[in-house]
């Protein structure tokens, strides 16, 4: 019995389960780290964890935005919007990319910015796309 509890005390002490702190060994690890805490609303422990992955994989795009989302669920868009506006300048931003980057220039009351941003950017949402289709233009005017 004793030597059953010793054998078991020292696999759990070398394969490090006793009492250390979690750490990610890989991005794809810390990538599902960030998931798992994201799964559980421990969304300081999600942007940790994505940050983790996305300083071992910076050009990783999703990787990217789930840093961004887990910063704006904890409300912190000045950590956010750099990194909003990586993700804006890539082949494929998204929506994402452009809701931070909006609410972005509101906040520096950059209004010829957000007034360019938005006429640009107003039909790359899907409702817009539809929108436009079905009023037939492609976006030159209309909302």
């Amino acid at each position: 019995m004793i030597r059953n509890l010793l054998l078991t005390a020292s696999v759990l002490a070398l394969t490090g389960a006793v009492s250390m702190p979690a750490q990610a060994q890989s991005a794809a690890g810390a990538y599902l780290a960030g998931r798992h805490a994201a799964v559980r609303s421990d969304f300081a422990e999600s942007a940790r964890y994505y940050g983790e992955a996305l300083a071992l994989d910076p050009k990783n795009p999703e990787f990217l935005e789930s840093t961004v989302l887990a910063l704006l669920s904890l409300g912190n868009i000045e950590r956010a919007l750099p990194l909003a506006r990586v993700m804006a300048a890539s082949d494929q931003p998204g929506q994402i990319a452009y809701l931070v980057t909006t609410a972005g220039m509101a906040q520096e009351e950059d209004y010829a910015g957000l007034n360019r941003a938005i006429g640009r950017r107003r039909w790359d949402w899907p409702l817009g796309r539809r929108a436009g289709q079905s009023l037939g233009t492609n976006g030159a005017s209309a909302i």
